[in-house]
């Protein structure tokens, strides 16, 4: 069972200008997804790239064809807002390698997902373009602006799903496909947000307890875990704790490490249900 992939890409590329508001995160991360002719846009800035590889929130790998050079000191500068700029080329072989995403397994078109943790609208557009126009995505958030800012991100696209403004704990009072295919989780708060409207460490279990019983045999729930800074660890030690408790001969857990990194990466975790 595939659960992670590893790819190696070496390439010149322009981070973040080293300014408090756009510099790049340190961080491990992975891609939440992939997306071809995207507009970024920004306070004072709005940009056409053909290949956009968000890991962050709103910062992510992308091609940034009007740059003349890439590498060395660029960035000092003539950084980015925050993403990492890569030559076309290089972006294009990136794209090419997220083929793969561990999700892409699980779901195909016409089937019934969940994006739990809605924010900025990523993960409900990703689940969207692989469930097609016969299938059903559920999202929820707790803040209008996330509906606002998810639901301008699906027209642009001509996509469509049920977007709910209420906690995640009550799914099942919305849902009522009992064999859905992928739950999704990004815990935490929404980027550029206020940072005091984040998850919760009793409503996210409420959460993934009610997401893992609509979850079908086959189906895949990810959870995308930050802790440290205004996160505490209060909720990762709880969800953690919660998870190992589940019997394993109804679940498979696989969870990501990363031992020697500082600022305490996100650490993904997916569960399948068996």
């Amino acid at each position: 069972m595939g659960i992670f992939r590893v790819y190696k890409l070496s390439t010149s590329c322009v981070t973040g200008k080293m300014t408090a508001d756009r510099k790049t995160p340190e961080c491990v991360a992975y891609i939440l997804y992939k997306q071809p002719s995207a507009t970024l846009s920004g306070q004072g800035y709005s940009s056409d790239v053909k290949y956009w590889m968000p890991f962050i929130g709103n910062v992510g790998f992308h091609s940034a064809p009007w740059r003349g050079s890439f590498g060395g000191s660029e960035y000092i500068s003539n950084g980015s807002h925050g993403c990492v700029n890569l030559p076309t080329y290089a972006a294009a072989t990136l794209y090419k390698l997220v083929i793969h995403r561990v999700l892409d397994e699980y779901i195909k078109e016409g089937d019934c997902c969940i994006d739990a943790t809605m924010g900025k609208g990523g993960d409900t557009y990703y689940l969207c373009s692989k469930t097609g126009e016969s299938g059903k995505v559920y999202a929820f958030d707790v803040q209008a602006d996330a509906l606002r800012q998810t639901r301008e991100k699906l027209d642009k696209h001509k996509m469509n799903a049920e977007l709910i403004l209420d906690g995640h704990e009550h799914m099942k009072e919305y849902v009522k496909e009992m064999a859905v295919s992928c739950i999704m989780f990004n815990l935490g708060y929404l980027p550029g947000g206020d940072h005091h409207l984040a998850t919760k460490t009793n409503t996210t279990i409420q959460a993934v307890e009610a997401g893992l019983g609509m979850l079908k045999t086959g189906g895949i729930m990810s959870i995308c875990i930050y802790s440290g800074g205004d996160s505490g660890f209060e909720e990762r030690d709880g969800v953690l704790e919660y998870l190992s408790q589940l019997d394993d001969r109804k679940y498979f857990i696989a969870r990501q490490d990363f031992p020697n990194k500082k600022n305490n990466p996100p650490m993904p975790v997916f569960i399948i249900k068996l």
